[in-house]
């Protein structure tokens, strides 16, 4: 009986051991598992932010690099249309010599200005103030050393020539990649003959945006050709290098001149009758149309003004949408006989 016993203790304590033994074990494996989970997925964040530090330095060695190089092409320039290309002496061992102090410090001022920070297919007015700002501090540089009377800064006219081609040097070398960018790199491989042309409805701050979203953006296979504006004072003018050629009543004569395919309407001030009236005149010219998102969703920021969508019954109405409850109204009026009146719809003005 006592050995029965202790042969019935000794499985349960043995077999309790080995199941706690097991179940920590599994917990010891999964703990380990997740750890080693963690470092790995940490160890793949650090690789990428390194990654990501080595590609931002090479960008920004290239980009100094080839400053550099158009800085010091502009003041070797500046010397030589200073003195009619026939730099005295006395001045060429300046010109020879003094570079290796003048481009870095106007390198420097740059930096500081966040030149090479910018990325160049977005160059824009901001950034070209930046870049005036910096040559201008690298001009006044120069100025002070020359009232100090170092001895070794740079005639006026040099220092004046050096900034302003400075400038026009970088700035263009900007804005010229940014042009590459929009009208050939961007479009990856996409044909010419793929864009549409369309008309913009409106030459007003939104729909000169949506200009230069179209051109950023020309995988939407949009390619705006003509603005149409009600205000007769604009007509004639060019905004983005296109032309306004009069009011949305010569869609139909400007479809077939530019061959038009679709209307984008940017009329985001237009009273829901007019916007009614420009729909009209796009429908008889058998034209697709889409138009910019709302004032609030563009000035909330949670689109952009290209995120194009068809027009709505809220546009037309000029306020939003009566949801009528239409399973509640049905048993109110099932099995009435009901007079409606007013059936033309809301009239306004």
């Amino acid at each position: 009986m006592h050995n029965g016993n202790l042969a019935g203790a000794i499985p349960i304590h043995f077999n309790g051991g080995v199941d706690g033994g097991a179940a920590g074990g599994s917990k010891g494996l999964a703990g380990n598992g997740a750890v080693a989970a963690q470092n790995g997925a940490g160890n793949g964040d650090r690789e990428a932010e390194r990654e990501w530090w080595r590609q931002q330095l090479l960008r920004r060695v290239v980009m100094g690099a080839v400053a550099a190089v158009v800085l010091t092409a502009c003041r070797w320039l500046a010397y030589q249309l200073r003195f009619d290309f026939e730099v005295p002496e006395q001045y060429q061992v300046s010109l020879d010599r003094h570079w290796v102090w003048v481009v870095p410090m106007q390198l420097g001022w740059l930096l500081v200005f966040r030149q090479f920070s910018g990325i160049y297919k977005y160059f824009s007015l901001p950034e070209i103030r930046h870049l005036a700002q910096a040559m201008a501090f690298s001009g006044i540089t120069l100025y002070f050393m020359r009232y100090l009377d170092f001895g070794f800064s740079p005639p006026k006219g040099v220092i004046l020539l050096q900034c302003m081609m400075g400038f026009l040097a970088l700035g263009g070398m900007r804005f010229g990649w940014r042009q590459l960018h929009e009208q050939y790199l961007s479009r990856k491989g996409r044909p010419w003959e793929d864009e549409r042309p369309v008309a913009i409805i409106g030459a007003g701050d939104v729909g000169a945006n949506l200009v230069r979203e179209l051109r950023a953006r020309p995988n939407l296979g949009l390619n705006p050709v003509v603005f149409l504006d009600d205000n007769r004072g604009k007509w004639g003018s060019m905004i983005h290098g296109i032309e306004v050629v009069g009011g949305p009543e010569r869609i139909q004569r400007f479809k077939e001149k530019y061959g038009l395919k679709e209307a984008v309407i940017a009329m985001l001030s237009a009273s829901a009758k007019r916007l009614g009236e420009v729909i009209g005149l796009l429908q008889e010219a058998h034209l697709k149309y889409v138009t910019v998102p709302s004032v609030d969703q563009l000035t909330s920021g949670s689109v952009r003004v290209s995120n194009l969508r068809p027009v709505n019954i809220e546009d037309l109405l000029g306020r939003q949408a009566v949801d009528l409850r239409m399973d509640e109204i049905g048993e109110v009026l099932k099995d009435r006989v009901v007079l409606v009146t007013g059936a033309g719809g809301e009239h306004r003005e």
